[in-house]
């Protein structure tokens, strides 16, 4: 194994890891819902394309706001000198939902990735992809283990 960490977990700490990462799920959650309640006003341009909601700082979005970019991508969330960058919620494209904690643009921390063909990941996540102990569904079945740079490296039973 390429992660360390534990060969095997109870499955009441699996449930509490698990309960930890919906939680941290529910934050971002309700930092999409703050800013879409309490964003008045009408977006803004940026040099990219984009359209913009919320605080700037430097002419880069800072703080808690909206972007929607010309790809499709919208992003709810922190913004930290034009990265996402703290909690919030990202609608791809294809309509795959990341919610979860990000930093420097990237998944990065805990966060749950929903795909757009009904498959879903909760877990860790490093750099953009699956890193640490997470739990994959597809077609209703589920595998928890240990990922590492997106591939399962070890299985709990």
């Amino acid at each position: 194994g390429g992660v360390g960490g534990p060969t095997e977990l109870t499955r009441e700490q699996r449930e509490k890891l698990r309960d930890k990462a919906l939680a941290e799920v529910a934050k971002a959650e309700a930092t999409k819902a703050h800013i879409n309640d309490s964003l008045l006003g009408d977006a803004r341009s940026l040099p990219d394309g984009s359209l913009y909601k919320g605080p700037l700082s430097a002419g880069q979005p800072h703080g808690k706001g909206k972007k929607d970019r010309p790809s499709g991508e919208v992003f709810w969330g922190d913004f930290e000198n034009g990265r996402y960058q703290g909690y919030g919620v990202l609608q791809l494209p294809d309509m795959s939902t990341y919610t979860g904690q990000l930093v420097s643009g990237k998944y990065d921390g805990v966060g749950q990735m929903k795909m757009a063909g009904g498959d879903e990941y909760l877990g860790m996540f490093k750099q953009g992809t699956y890193h640490g102990i997470g739990q994959y569904t597809s077609n209703g079945r589920s595998t928890a283990g240990v990922f590492n740079k997106g591939r399962l490296d070890q299985r709990f039973e």
